[in-house]
């Protein structure tokens, strides 16, 4: 998989791309064995199948019109996370580089497999599928910021910015994001349109990277601040903390008195070791699938928090494991390699849909591997607040 170059992309044309793609995630939705306890994709307990098979439909389009520059700038930031940037010295430019490229593409794959929030949550209620935990799970977050009436709500690394929809409806306030990839905020913004929440001022959008030093809001802005998996893979607690401390203390700034942030975000655990071989083969797999950066443990997020001058509410393990939700998206994803391979061998797909679609399905494999070995965590809760 790894090593191709200028002549992984076959010349199909993005009609015949854009088809057989179609056919082959069609085949991988109506045999996905994956699903919980079976259920036909789309329609698993949480609503929206209609609109989840548009957001499909969308997302291959926009795959197939892919050029093969964003592909090849993929295949390289793959390798780029999975030799891993756990300690390395330096500033952070090469890595934001990397997650831009890396997501510019990925997200659009991702969303053809109902994973268009970017993020996997803990399987909180077994009679619902993946999209009916992510909205158990992410009202629980809202609930835990405590919001007055008419909030101002913030969100770290809003992705296509489905979250900030959601947390508008719930909270009845006005939620802004940012994130680091300019696509994904496009996509935002598209969403907010066809909703009339970006042309009300419901919802709001920023491109902007965590690492800015200041960032573009005013001091005492929000009520309260939630992030799902975008934020803290995304800065350092090694060698040394001023990524952390930097974002933290724009939080601290930018929040109001009394205002609190909560998250469900990838830390590892106590038992993950840095110089075990095993752990760390499970982290060059899964830290691509993750678009991750750095891996850092809960109890250095805290203390920078706390330098900040945040009051810790709380620091602990998700409320129940991700895996059975992970594994069954990787059983999806073994579906759609099945097609798309063959379909691949034939000449009638690029070789770059199956190269992507292999990443996936080993960083799945791996993750829900070292999950289950209690090395990581993907939902763990840190609740802080803003003294008043």
């Amino acid at each position: 998989m790894l090593g191709l170059h200028g002549n992984m992309i076959k010349t199909t044309s993005n009609v015949n791309t854009f088809f057989w793609v179609i056919v082959a995630a069609v085949l991988a939705y109506l045999f996905d064995v994956g699903s919980i306890r079976h259920r036909l994709w789309g329609f698993d307990g949480g609503g929206g199948g209609q609109y989840r098979i548009t957001t499909a439909y969308k997302a291959i389009r926009d795959l197939a019109a892919t050029p093969k520059e964003d592909i090849d700038k993929s295949i390289a930031a793959y390798e780029f996370m999975q030799r891993g940037t756990h300690g390395r010295p330096g500033g952070y430019e090469e890595e934001v580089e990397h997650v831009k490229n890396y997501y510019g593409v990925g997200h659009k794959l991702l969303s053809i497999i109902d994973l268009e929030k970017l993020y996997i949550p803990p399987l909180i209620d077994d009679t619902q599928g993946l999209y009916g935990n992510q909205l158990i799970w992410e009202r629980m977050i809202f609930d835990t910021l405590q919001l007055p009436k008419n909030p101002r709500v913030l969100e770290v690394g809003c992705g296509r910015g489905r979250i900030v929809d959601h947390a508008a409806d719930y909270t009845g306030g006005k939620v802004s994001g940012f994130n680091v990839d300019p696509s994904q905020i496009a996509a935002a913004k598209a969403y907010g349109e066809e909703t009339g929440k970006l042309q009300s001022g419901k919802v709001d959008f920023k491109v902007m990277d965590v690492h800015e030093k200041k960032w573009f809001y005013e001091d005492n802005t929000f009520d309260g601040i939630y992030d799902f998996e975008g934020f803290l893979p995304f800065v350092k607690t090694y060698p040394d903390t001023v990524e952390i401390d930097t974002a933290a203390a724009n939080m601290f700034r930018v929040l109001k008195p009394g205002g609190r942030f909560s998250c469900g975000d990838y830390l590892l655990t106590e038992h993950f070791n840095f110089s075990d071989p095993y752990h760390m083969k499970l982290h060059s797999l899964y830290m691509p699938t993750l678009a991750a950066m750095q891996s850092n443990y809960a109890s250095d997020v805290v203390k920078s928090f706390e330098k900040a001058g945040f009051k810790l509410i709380l620091s602990a393990p998700s409320n129940s494991p991700c895996w059975p939700l992970t594994q069954a998206k990787t059983e999806t994803f073994k579906t759609l390699q099945i097609v798309t391979h063959f379909l691949t061998r034939i000449g009638l797909v690029p070789e770059w849909v199956d190269v992507l679609i292999d990443q996936f399905l080993k960083g799945g494999v791996a993750w829900n591997d070292a999950e289950k070995a209690k090395l990581v965590d993907l939902n763990w809760r840190i609740i802080v607040e803003k003294p008043k």
